[in-house]
């Protein structure tokens, strides 16, 4: 079973804090120890790796903002049995793919249309964060 979360934000709002516990509480609950995943766009795996240290759970991190990258993260979470994987920011994925498809077609990067469904998501496209954890 997957599952994902969005967790829009202010910046220091406790976002990755809150992702970070809340894959911490999977690993520990449901993932008999197992290692966590990150996507790290900004950084903030810095902050977090203590705390999975004192925990005893490994924080598997990559540090990266290319779409490629976060597909590769993808496969290698679930070959290495990752109870869980937070991407952080996937805004800065969206960005870089949005980017290289308009540069590839040359188009104005700004004529591209970023907004996802106005109601779920405003006009800046996808969500910020998401967590995605796997309990089978």
């Amino acid at each position: 079973m997957k599952d994902n979360m969005d967790s829009p934000g202010d910046t220091g709002s406790g976002k990755t804090t809150t992702a970070g516990m809340l894959t911490l509480g999977v690993s520990l609950t449901y993932g008999k120890r197992g290692p966590v995943a990150m996507m790290d766009t900004e950084s903030a795996s810095d902050f977090l790796l203590p705390i999975f240290k004192t925990e005893g759970v490994k924080l598997l991190t990559l540090k990266s903002r290319a779409f490629s990258d976060l597909l590769t993260v993808l496969q290698e979470a679930e070959q290495a049995g990752c109870a869980a994987l937070i991407v952080d920011s996937i805004t800065h994925c969206w960005t870089e793919l949005q980017e290289s498809y308009c540069r590839k077609r040359e188009f104005p990067s700004r004529s591209f249309n970023t907004g996802g469904s106005s109601s779920k998501h405003g006009a800046s496209g996808p969500p910020a964060f998401y967590l995605l954890h796997s309990t089978s």
